[in-house]
């Protein structure tokens, strides 16, 4: 059984993960910044362990952000070999039948 690929639902799909990846890096970057206003809240002890959650937070949050522009780049890799080689089965079937009249 053949792959087959919607070409056009998977540039929509990326673009989809793409605008998710963004909205996700503005979140996370207002969160940050409340977390930076926020910490003159706290005095002591609850200080440090507040930037300590802070920062773990921070930490995973990039983590996932690292993750997701790792699918979109393969997703963008996968396409693009996919497409390659359908141009190229496409090329090679129409060079192979050029002298046959299929008409």
């Amino acid at each position: 059984m053949a792959t087959q690929l919607d070409i056009q639902g998977m540039h929509a799909a990326i673009n989809k993960a793409k605008d998710a990846h963004s909205q996700m890096g503005a979140l996370l970057g207002r969160v940050n910044s409340t977390v930076q206003e926020s910490s003159g809240v706290w005095k002591g002890s609850a200080q440090a362990a507040f930037m300590q959650v802070g920062a773990e937070y921070h930490e995973a949050a990039n983590k996932m952000q690292t993750s997701m522009q790792q699918m979109i780049d393969m997703l963008n890799d996968n396409m693009n070999k996919y497409a390659s080689q359908e141009e190229q089965a496409a090329s090679s079937l129409k060079s192979a039948g050029g002298g046959l009249n299929l008409g």
